[in-house]
């Protein structure tokens, strides 16, 4: 994929873009106070949200590890992915072109982790409400599945490569706009509608960038430590709507990890982990069939095992098998 290029230039040689956008679109004057403009976002986001009842969606997704001073980044992980969303169930389906496994071990010239070629090809999740399963296929055409609870939804969707609590509503992970500390922040109005919010706290600084296109038009989030003027972490977020729904159809993350002084200058980051997320099509509020919700839907063999980790045997998951129509006891 070729997508990124761009980008990673501009976020790497552009870390002015707050004051460049903010001299542009800054105004003189509180004309709404902080609590007026958290509340209208708060209640902008959520009207928006309600509109969502379903989706199909398309796109792509990758993951970039770099190592201060290295030329270019390692891609990590490099998908296309599917998206059938019906809420709250969902079917994602993830297909690898290329996906590494971090290593406990450490590249000994640069003390960073390494990286191994992982054999897994596609993954396909799927979330009916109440519980999660995962399907995997390996580049040896092999199958298996695991199946868990509600609460460990997102950590089988990071697992995944999908850092996020909803496939569809991406922005939530950036910025939650009904944390309650938010009302302690300074907010300036911008002069095309929305605004920029900067919250302090005792260890790091966070701003906020909502544009006013429809009330929450999140842009960017960054965290700052005390004293930096480079964000530590850092979302940008564009938009698009559909049917009437605005939806996020890029995300960028980007963590830095670490931090050293070259030769007296200002300390940078040891190491950097970017995640990317662009939606190439998506169609809000489409009829979707909820056979595709079932395991029934997918083209398992028999006799496919899987693992119920919501049950608990002689401190092991409980092993299931396909049978065709069901999952049923694995034989012994």
């Amino acid at each position: 994929m070729k997508f990124l290029l761009p980008i990673i230039i501009a976020i790497l040689t552009g870390l002015g873009t707050w004051e460049n956008v903010s001299a542009q679109q800054l105004r003189v004057g509180n004309q709404s106070t902080t609590v007026e403009l958290i509340e209208q976002a708060k209640l902008a986001f959520q009207l928006n949200a309600d509109k969502l009842k379903s989706a199909v969606a398309s796109g792509e997704i990758q993951h970039l590890f770099f190592r201060y001073g290295q030329e270019l980044p390692i891609v990590t992980l490099d998908a296309d992915i599917q998206i059938l969303y019906d809420a709250p169930k969902f079917c994602v389906h993830i297909q690898y072109a290329k996906r590494l496994q971090e290593t406990s071990a450490v590249d000994p010239e640069s003390e960073t982790p390494g990286w191994l070629e992982s054999n897994l090809a596609e993954q396909t999740l799927l979330f009916d409400g109440q519980s999660i399963t995962t399907v995997e296929r390996n580049r040896n055409d092999e199958k298996h599945g695991d199946l868990y609870f509600n609460f460990h939804k997102t950590t089988v969707l990071r697992q995944a490569g999908l850092p996020f609590e909803n496939p569809v509503e991406l922005s939530t992970e950036a910025f939650r706009i009904d944390r309650a500390d938010l009302l302690n922040a300074t907010t300036t109005s911008l002069s095309g509608g929305g605004f920029l919010g900067v919250l302090n706290k005792e260890t790091y600084r966070l701003k906020f960038y909502l544009f006013g296109s429809f009330g929450y038009d999140l842009r960017r989030v960054s965290s700052y430590r005390l004293g930096a003027d480079v964000p530590f972490r850092d979302w940008h977020l564009n938009w698009l709507e559909s049917h009437g729904v605005y939806y996020t159809n890029r995300i960028i993350s980007r963590l830095d990890e670490g931090s050293e002084e070259s030769n007296g200058a200002v300390p940078h980051y040891k190491t950097r982990r970017q995640i990317e997320i662009e939606f190439k099509s998506f169609e809000a509020n489409v009829a979707v069939d909820r056979a595709n919700f079932e395991l029934s839907s997918l083209d398992l063999p028999v006799q496919t095992r899987f693992y119920d980790h919501r049950v608990n045997v002689n401190g092991k998951p409980k092993v299931l098998q396909w049978n065709g129509k069901a999952l049923v006891d694995a034989a012994n």
